[in-house]
C-alpha cells in the first residue's frame, strides 16, 4: 500500500518508468561502446555534461539540450581529430591526445562560465549526480527521442549492425558501409549516455549502460544473444533497484548500481561454473 501510495505521484511514476525503459534500451550502447573499444567516449561526455550544465544554468535553459548540443559538438570534434567519425581510430584511440585534450578545455571553459556568470558551483556539479525524480517535460522528449532513435535504427539495420560489430573489415568487403554505421554508433552511443548521466548521474552512468553490456557479453554465445542478456539483466537491476530506493529510501542511483553490481557477480560466476563444465566434457 505504501509503494502504491509513493507511485501516485507523477514524478515518481515517471522516473520508474524511464529507469526500467533506460535499463532495456541503454545497454545496447553499452555493447557497442565495448565492441567499438569506444570507452574514452564516456569520460569526454561527462566533462561535456559539465561544460553544457553550466551553460544552461547560467542562460536559463533546461540543461538537456545544451548538455546534448555540447556532446555532439565534441563527438564531431574528436571524430574528425581522428580523420572522420567513421574512421577506424576516429574514437577508439586509448591515451589519444584528442582525448585528453577536449577533456581539459571542457572542464576549464567550465569553470570560466562558473565564475564569469556567478553560477552556483554546487548547482553545476549537481547536474553530475543525476536526478530521476527532476525530469522536466525536455527531458522526458529528449529520452523519447533517443531511445526512439535507437529502437528503429537497431530494428532497421540488425544485419549490418551485427556484421559490423562481429568483423568490420569482414563486413565491409560483404558490401555494408561500415562508415555509416559506425558514425550513427558513435553518435548514438553519445548521446546515451548523455541522457544516462541526466538520470543516474556522471559517476553512476556505468550500472545502466556498461554493467548490464559486460553481463551480455560475458554469457552470450552471440552477438544478438548478448543484446538480449544485457537488456534483460539492465531491465532487471533498473526494476530492482528502483523499487528498493522506494522501499528502502535509498538514493535510486545507488540502488540500481548495486543490484547491476550483484548481478554482474552472479554471471561471472555463471560463467565460471559454465566454464568447468564445458572443461569436464
Amino acid at each position: 500500500m505504501e509503494l502504491l501510495s509513493v507511485l501516485s505521484y507523477p514524478p515518481i511514476l515517471w522516473g520508474g518508468i524511464i529507469l526500467v525503459v533506460s535499463g532495456i534500451v541503454f545497454p545496447v550502447s553499452g555493447i557497442f561502446i565495448l565492441r567499438l573499444n569506444l570507452v574514452p567516449l564516456r569520460f569526454v561526455m561527462m566533462h561535456g555534461a559539465l561544460l553544457g550544465g553550466a551553460l544552461a544554468l547560467w542562460l536559463g535553459f533546461s540543461p538537456l539540450p545544451l548538455v546534448l548540443g555540447v556532446n555532439l559538438f565534441l563527438i564531431g570534434t574528436l571524430s574528425l581529430w581522428g580523420g572522420g567519425i567513421g574512421n577506424r581510430e576516429s574514437l577508439a584511440m586509448q591515451g589519444s591526445k584528442a582525448t585528453a585534450f577536449l577533456m581539459v578545455t571542457t572542464v576549464a571553459l567550465a569553470f570560466l562560465v562558473i565564475y564569469k556568470a556567478n553560477v552556483p558551483a554546487k548547482d553545476t556539479l549537481a547536474l553530475l549526480w543525476g536526478s530521476i525524480y527532476a525530469l522536466d517535460r525536455v527531458d522526458i522528449w529528449s529520452f523519447l527521442g533517443i531511445a526512439g532513435c535507437n529502437a528503429l535504427y537497431i530494428i532497421r539495420w540488425h544485419r549490418e549492425i551485427l556484421a559490423v560489430l562481429y568483423d568490420r573489415e569482414i563486413a565491409q568487403t560483404s558490401g555494408v558501409p561500415t562508415s555509416f554505421h559506425v558514425a550513427c554508433i558513435i553518435v548514438l552511443a553519445g548521446l546515451t549516455v548523455s541522457l544516462a548521466m541526466r538520470f543516474l548521474g556522471a559517476l553512476l552512468v556505468d550500472a545502466v549502460v556498461l554493467l548490464p553490456a559486460l553481463i551480455g557479453l560475458s554469457l552470450g554465445r552471440s552477438v544478438r544473444g548478448s543484446f538480449r542478456i544485457a537488456s534483460l539483466s539492465g531491465g532487471i537491476s533498473a526494476f530492482l533497484g528502483f523499487l528498493a530506493g522506494v522501499l528502502v529510501d535509498i538514493p535510486v542511483s545507488s540502488s540500481v548500481t548495486l543490484c547491476a553490481v550483484g548481478l554482474f557477480a552472479l554471471a561471472l560466476i555463471w560463467g565460471k561454473i559454465r566454464a568447468l563444465q564445458g572443461g569436464k566434457g
